[in-house]
This record gives C-alpha cells, sequence and structure tokens, in this order.
C-alpha cells in the first residue's frame, strides 16, 4: 500500500495528471478539455438544499504535448514524497572571479 500512496503523492489532486508535466513551468497551454461528464451522485448531494441545482461537472482532459519532438526542459521538483524531474538537471555553472572574465 505504501507503493501506492507514493504513487498517489506524484499525482495532481485537481485532474490526475503527474505533477511533474501537469504543473511543469514550460507545460502551459499543453493540455486541452476532451469531454465533460455530470457527476449524478455528487450533484444529487450537492441538491440536498431546496431550490434548482447546477449539475457538477468533471473534465476529462489531454496532455496535446508531443514530448518525443518537444521534451521538457528538466527542473527541480519537490511534488509530494517523489523528486521526479522530467530530464536532465545541468549543474549549476562554477562561481566566475575577476580573472576568467
Amino acid at each position: 500500500m505504501l507503493a501506492y500512496e507514493d504513487h498517489l503523492a506524484t499525482l495532481c489532486p485537481g485532474c490526475g495528471h503527474p505533477k511533474a508535466t501537469a504543473w511543469h513551468f514550460d507545460n502551459e497551454g499543453e493540455f486541452e478539455v476532451v469531454e465533460q461528464y455530470t457527476c449524478h451522485p455528487c450533484t444529487a448531494m450537492k441538491g440536498q438544499d431546496d431550490g434548482p441545482t447546477q449539475p457538477v461537472l468533471f473534465a476529462s482532459v489531454r496532455d496535446t504535448r508531443n514530448y518525443a519532438e518537444h521534451p521538457l526542459p528538466g527542473h527541480y521538483t519537490d511534488f509530494g514524497s517523489s523528486d521526479y524531474a522530467p530530464g536532465p538537471v545541468a549543474a549549476a555553472p562554477p562561481p566566475r572571479d575577476e580573472e576568467t572574465l
């Protein structure tokens, strides 16, 4: 069960996509809503109050990025228990002194 919990910690709690791609700064605009679904039990629970109830909708989202042609640059992540970064993380350049300039 610990492996499953570790896996869940790597996923976005809102959409279920891996945090390493869903939250990556270079992936903005790379997702699209494919369909929306009405959750009837959630709608019924929401409608316990008197009055009209708006349906509870959930979206099915697709990652549209072609990672083979446009890989994500690496970056440090600390999204839960995983330190996964989608690609190599470049080492910091050595400090420069006045003589090397």
